[in-house]
């Protein structure tokens, strides 16, 4: 048998001991064999006509770990795994075999089971050495060790799983902003589909337009900076439907530390936000009328006084009390009571300017809040503007209540420096209004002045 090969073929696959027993050296003694033992990955010959190895590299025998006595002439399966034929399924021809009827080379992957039992698996290219009538004569095996790569890539996909399983939307994206994966979560939450978003921009797609353009350019500046960014934004879905979303980004980078693209997580927190906003809401409002309560009734008194101080303008407190509430609740119920409450406070918003704070201190009692004044003279305006509110009757179904309401009016800073002494007079200057006979206002007025 003649094996006809030029000299880098020959270097590379013809089988060492046949290279020993060449007539005519085409090469240095021991070259061949000092290439191949030089070589990473393993690599063993194999005889076609009965499948027996005729010889392998050092990195062979420790990938099988034996010597190389005990596998020189031993059947290749026998010596990869522990059988002296082939072991798979129907239907699933041998690699080997394959590699020898086609003739060409083949690249496939097997688990290497080893004398102790260990299981390892190897990435193996298979090419097929042929004689000068172009028979396949020998195969050669070179066998890449892929344990690492395998662990690698079921760690993958236990994180893909993870991404997969995730409730959080969870989308990447290259460094232009242009996305490559969506998770199933992101399409339950925005409801496009990954043939939507995948190759295109999506944080376009979900603009609200309900935030203004530079928290976006803060948002990109800070995040191709490499900076980890979190904050909470208002996205749209497909549907046109707003939501809150609490969302962070993390750059991803390649092995020379440079952003290759982005990794975004986002939750919706729409339903969070609004439970905040009524809570916040009921902390500051009446829960009956939605007016202020005695809490943000304060606070706003305080911020009037501390801008009349500054541009001396005047603040008046106005209190006010339903005339002979009482009686109504007694006759009528709580039920009516309370609707009447409702009504009186609608009909207070619209008496007074947007600046003006109206809030419901308890019971009957109304108090505002009405700032940058010039004098007294302005307060008076604004108490039988209020006033009129009762000259038209409620209606409530078949019944219609005729109410009448006293005001009591202080002013800052000739009635009071601070919020307690502006109140505290406010009330007394409204028992006045009542003991001048109820439907008035007062203004309080200090003793000896």
């Amino acid at each position: 048998m003649i094996i006809s090969l030029d000299f880098c073929v020959l270097v590379s696959i013809i089988p060492l001991s046949m290279a020993r027993k060449l007539s005519k050296p085409l090469y240095p003694p021991n070259f061949c064999s000092k290439i191949l033992n030089s070589i990473q990955e393993g690599i063993s010959i194999i005889d076609v006509s009965n499948y027996r190895i005729v010889d392998a590299n050092r990195a062979f025998l420790r990938q099988v770990g034996l010597k190389r006595h005990q596998i020189i002439g031993r059947h290749c399966y026998e010596i990869t795994h522990n059988r002296k034929t082939p072991c798979l399924p129907p239907g699933h021809p041998c690699p080997l075999v394959q590699t020898v009827k086609t003739a060409r080379s083949s690249l496939f992957e097997h688990v290497h089971i080893l004398r102790n039992g260990q299981r390892v698996p190897f990435e193996v290219s298979a090419s097929p050495i042929k004689d000068a009538k172009g028979r396949v004569v020998y195969v050669i095996h070179l066998a890449r060790n892929i344990v690492s790569r395998k662990k690698l890539e079921q760690k993958l996909i236990n994180l893909q799983q993870a991404v997969e399983a995730s409730g959080e939307a969870i989308f990447m994206t290259d460094r232009k902003g242009v996305v490559t994966y969506i998770n199933p979560a992101f399409t339950k939450l925005y409801g496009f589909k990954a043939r939507e978003v995948v190759n295109k921009k999506t944080p376009r797609i979900l603009k609200s337009g309900k935030m203004r353009p530079h928290h976006y350019r803060a948002f990109w500046k800070k995040i191709l900076g490499g900076q980890v960014v979190r904050g909470e934004f208002i996205n749209k879905t497909k549907s046109g439907t707003f939501l809150d979303i609490d969302g962070s980004a993390n750059p991803i980078y390649d092995r020379v530390g440079s952003i290759l693209g982005f990794l975004a997580i986002q939750r919706d927190i729409t339903d969070r936000k609004k439970t905040e906003t009524r809570l916040n809401f009921l902390a500051h409002h009446d829960m009956l009328t939605g007016l202020l309560n005695r809490v943000l009734f304060q606070d706003r008194l305080g911020h009037a006084i501390s801008a009349a101080q500054r541009y001396r303008k005047t603040v008046a407190v106005m209190l006010l009390d339903i005339d002979y509430f009482k009686n109504v609740n007694d006759e009528l119920g709580h039920t009516i009571g309370d609707r009447l409450l409702k009504s009186v406070a609608a009909r207070l918003k619209g008496r007074v300017r947007k600046m003006d704070a109206v809030a419901r201190l308890g019971g009957d009692e109304f108090a505002f809040v009405i700032p940058e004044l010039r004098d007294h003279g302005d307060a008076i305006k604004v108490a039988r503007k209020i006033l009129l509110a009762f000259g038209r009757p409620f209606r409530f179904k078949n019944r219609t209540l005729r109410v009448s309401a006293s005001i009591g009016i202080s002013l800052y800073p000739s009635d009071g420096r601070n919020t307690e002494e502006l109140v505290k007079n406010a009330d007394i200057a409204m028992y006045r209004a009542k003991e001048s006979g109820r439907n008035t206002y007062r203004f309080f007025r200090a003793i000896g002045r």
